[in-house]
């Protein structure tokens, strides 16, 4: 029987004793090891083409991890100077640990676990019992009375319980699950031991060369620094992999970057120490170099009928891939910015990042997914506003050479104060300022939109080509816009039933786009005022302008010309006055002529007057009949009541349309109302959303009138 010595209840586990039998034995030593057969976690079997295991497979595996789990318990249960002792001294018992960090599926790889509810079921039982482990073993004091002290992180480091890729390999197997409670975890190890962060420098120089040696598979470059080629040997050529080693490759580079991008974000600090060894170079340059050519090789070794689910597993994992390893950049130069951005560093720190850009501008393809990622010219212009002196001739270069990426000019500072630099048409920024009414109308906003969808939608095809652009619209829409989401949906069978039930074909229709005339609510009228103030706008005047020059409706309401027509009229002997414009007599001017006139025989048909002068006549008769009771009218008056109006007076005809346009303008224009609202992320007023939706439902109806009032007006 052992029991602790009342003598030192409170010592730590180095120095604490324990009494055995009446002797006293150390409490960390091999004496409280017991002999049990330690086996190692082995992943699980994974069924044929046909679904069906290999017989016997799946029960041996249970077998063998029933007795993994029961060891995992078994520790878990364990004292605490015996759990230290086991793990310290007991062969295989910590090995036993490790093969599951090993060989466990981290959060990015896990569609690799068989689709099968018993062997989900072991697997996770392992999984959250290795991890108690793991952290009973990172932890100092476990209580009151059981803690380790001064020696606790020279435990760790001299009997290699932890190390940095163990601690990666645990970051990337519980840091998206359990972050705050691994981030605590891998610090405490941190503190204890120094000398670790000398270990995780060194491994930045063993991962870069691990990059390095991929890249050379797609470029033929040595990986070794220094290695030159000599002229004899010729320019070394990358041979193409087959479809097994390219399988390796695509799931090395998941692993490698899915697993740095989790430790970084779940141990801040490390990636101060990355961005001091400049990792990000090394990242630019192997996503520059190796995912073109994967992307190509995995098309070509796999876009067929047979590997056709090879070839989209390993699109899925290489999009996934690239995302990691943009993540990665960023976190990596983001020490640079952090402070900045915070006001709380100098000026070298904006120096540096514009070094490490600057050195990486030759990865154009790389620069173009950052960008559309983590917008440059957003931290450009946050350095600008916090250091406007810093150095504007790299500051110039680098804008520059972002836009050569995008086939875009860019204006040099000169001396003044930095500005943000233009996004591309191509990329989706967040949006940092209101639109302007033009851009919300359906200008270069929506084109950017349009351009946005369709790059999205290629992006889906690239993995699943055989899906119809509007089925891939619909997924995008539901999944907010994530392609990998769609992606990851599609291949698990996981979409919801209305999009399962949609024609996988379907094409995509684009929106309508919204005229620029017809955005607003306008009346037919003021359609038309609108149309001659937009001539007026772009009328073209060749040689030098005089005067204001007439519109088309004060040159036809011009009636000067008469008076010089009827000067020269009246001395040439051509009209009379306008007094006798009518005459009733008898014209006897062809009577003496003499060519024979037949005479018009008589017939009984009774004459008929006219309906028009018929209503003339009543209208004399009437005007007669109460000439008595009225008084007596201007011979003026009467002259105008004799003429029959057989064509209406233009002048007249534009005054009472007049009249009538003014009558259906009783109510003015309301105020314009706000469609843009506030910022993206910074949420908009109801207000301003039942403005949008009114806009929405009033465009259609627009169209429509405006169509209408051009084929009344016969413009097709």
């Amino acid at each position: 029987m052992t029991t602790r010595s009342a003598r030192e209840p409170l010592k730590p586990l180095e120095t604490l004793t324990i009494d055995v039998n009446g002797n006293p034995v150390p409490a960390l030593s091999s004496y409280f090891v017991e002999a049990r057969p330690m086996v190692p976690f082995t992943a699980p079997p994974k069924p044929n083409k046909n679904g069906a295991f290999t017989m016997g497979a799946k029960d041996s595996w249970f077998h063998k991890m029933d007795v993994y789990k029961s060891n995992m318990e078994w520790l878990l249960g364990l004292e605490h100077h015996k759990f230290w002792s086991q793990i310290v001294y007991g062969i295989d018992t910590w090995d036993s640990v490790i093969s599951f960090l090993q060989e466990g599926y981290p959060f990015y790889a896990a569609d690799g676990l068989p689709d099968d509810e018993e062997i989900m079921a072991i697997y996770y039982q392992i999984y959250y019992l290795v991890y108690y482990v793991v952290k009973r073993a990172m932890t100092k004091k476990e209580s009151e009375t059981n803690f380790i002290g001064k020696k606790y992180g020279s435990l760790l480091y001299n009997y290699t319980i932890i190390s940095v890729p163990m601690m990666i390999d645990i970051s990337a197997l519980y840091g998206e699950r359990f972050q705050q409670e691994t981030a605590e975890m891998i610090s405490n190890v941190f503190a204890a031991q120094p000398i670790y962060v000398k270990d995780l420098e060194n491994s930045v120089q063993t991962v870069k060369m691990a990059f390095s040696l991929v890249e050379e598979k797609f470029t033929g470059r040595p990986a070794t620094p220094g290695e030159v080629t000599k002229l004899t040997e010729g320019v070394r050529v990358a041979k193409r992999l087959t479809i097994h080693d390219l399988q390796d490759v695509v799931y090395y580079l998941l692993d490698i970057s899915g697993s740095l991008t989790t430790f970084l974000e779940t141990y801040k600090p490390a990636a101060n120490i990355f961005h001091k060894h400049k990792f990000e170079k090394n990242v630019a340059s192997l996503y520059e170099n190796a995912f073109p050519s994967a992307v190509k090789q995995v098309q070509e070794c796999c876009d067929n009928d047979e590997t056709m689910s090879l070839y989209f597993t390993l699109m899925f994992k290489l999009n996934n891939a690239r995302f990691y390893f943009i993540k990665l950049y960023r976190l990596c130069i983001q020490e640079a910015l952090k402070s900045t951005v915070l006001q709380q560093s100098d000026l070298a720190d904006c120096q540096v990042y514009l070094d490490v850009m600057s050195e990486c501008l030759a990865c154009t393809v790389f620069m173009k997914d950052y960008h559309s990622k983590f917008p440059i010219d957003h931290d450009l212009d946050a350095i600008a506003q916090n250091f406007p002196d810093f150095d504007n001739i790299k500051y110039n270069f680098l804008l520059e050479s972002l836009m050569a990426c995008f086939d875009q000019p860019v204006k040099q500072n000169n001396g003044e104060q930095p500005k943000a630099a233009p996004k591309p048409k191509k990329t989706t920024p967040p949006q940092t300022q209101a639109m302007d009414p033009q851009e919300a109308g359906g200008g270069e906003a929506s084109i950017g939109r349009e351009d946005d969808i369709h790059l999205k939608i290629s992006e889906v095809k690239d993995c699943l080509p055989h899906l119809g652009d509007g089925f891939i619209m619909k997924c995008l829409e539901f999944y907010e816009m994530s392609t990998s989401a769609v992606i990851n949906a599609i291949l698990e069978s996981a979409l919801p039933k209305e999009l399962n039930e949609l024609d996988h074909e379907l094409p995509y229709i684009p929106p309508e786009e919204d005229d620029s005339y017809f955005g607003r609510v306008y009346g037919e009228n003021e359609h038309v005022e609108m149309c001659k103030d937009f001539e007026k706008q772009y009328q073209v005047h060749r040689g030098k302008r005089q005067a204001r020059e007439k519109d088309l409706k004060e040159i036809i309401d011009d009636k000067s010309f008469r008076k010089d027509c009827t000067n020269r009229f009246s001395q040439l002997g051509i009209i009379e006055s306008f007094d006798n414009v009518y005459d009733d007599e008898y014209d006897d001017t062809y009577d003496d002529s003499e060519l024979p006139v037949p005479e018009v025989e008589e017939t009984d048909r009774k004459f008929v007057v006219p309906r028009v002068l018929q209503q003339g006549r009543r209208k004399n008769q009437e005007e007669d009949s109460g000439e008595e009771e009225e008084e007596e009218e201007s011979e003026e008056q009467k002259r105008q009541r004799s003429y029959m109006n057989f064509c209406e007076n233009p002048e007249d005809v534009r005054e009472r349309y007049a009249q009538k346009r003014m009558a259906n303008m009783r109510h003015p224009p309301g105020p314009k109302k706000d469609v843009v609202g506030n910022a993206k992320g910074q949420g908009q007023d109801a207000k301003v959303l039942r403005n949008r939706q009114q806009k929405t439902v009033n465009k259609s109806a627009n169209k429509k009138k405006a169509a209408q009032f051009k084929q009344s007006k016969g413009m097709f």
